[in-house]
Parts: structure tokens; C-alpha cells; sequence
């Protein structure tokens, strides 16, 4: 019987820190993620936060000059959609002004872009 509960209380004890592990990983993650990724293309400077909660700066090496460094981005992953084998991500531009955050939504077989806005060039 005593060794059940040693069993339980370890069980429990490691799952607690797994949990611990995963809610507290550090957005730095997110850059060598989106480096790969994009084949080295993007990466994410002075990434600040958690990888669920967190900001950084986009930086675009095209290859062609200097890289061209975006403005700074927030990030929010939320976990609703999670056991529906989805990933809903909220992005926001600069210190959060943008009225709206770009959601988008990443699943096995799609990924759906909401609120989303861009400006080219003419």
C-alpha cells in the first residue's frame, strides 16, 4: 500500500513538473522554430516572455543587403482550440495598438488567416 503512494505521489509530483516545464518555456524557443521554419529567412530578435505569451522582433534576411528588420510583435497562443488539434495564435503589432490582433488559426491539414491586413507597394 505504501508503495502505491510513493507511485501515485511521484506520478504526480512529475506531471506537475512537466506541466511547470511546458507553461514556463521561454520565447527564445520561438526563433530557432521560426528559423527553421523559413530556412533561415526569419528569425526572431530579442525575444522577450514565454513561447505562449511573448513578443519579439521579425528580422527578414533575403539575402540581397542588410536585413530588413520589422517592427516589433506580440504573440499570444491560446490553448481553446488545442485539443481540437488546433493552435490559435493572436498577433499584434507594436505595444498592442492595432485595434484588431491577426488570428491565425494553424491545424493539421490548414491554416486560416482572420483580421488580416496588408499594405504593398505600389
Amino acid at each position: 500500500m505504501k508503495a502505491l503512494i510513493n507511485k501515485r505521489t511521484a506520478a504526480v509530483f512529475l506531471l506537475a513538473l512537466v506541466v511547470t516545464l511546458v507553461a514556463t518555456m521561454p520565447a527564445a524557443l520561438m526563433d530557432g522554430w521560426v528559423r527553421q521554419a523559413s530556412g533561415g529567412v526569419v528569425r526572431l530578435a530579442s525575444p522577450a516572455g514565454t513561447l505562449w505569451h511573448g513578443a519579439a522582433t521579425p528580422v527578414l534576411n533575403l539575402g540581397r543587403g542588410a536585413p530588413l528588420v520589422l517592427n516589433r510583435i506580440h504573440w499570444q497562443l491560446s490553448l481553446r482550440k488545442i485539443f481540437s488539434g488546433n493552435l490559435l495564435v493572436n498577433l499584434q503589432e507594436g505595444g498592442g495598438k492595432q485595434q484588431t490582433p491577426v488570428q491565425i488559426l494553424l491545424g493539421v491539414h490548414q491554416v486560416e488567416l482572420h483580421n488580416v491586413s496588408l499594405e504593398l507597394p505600389a
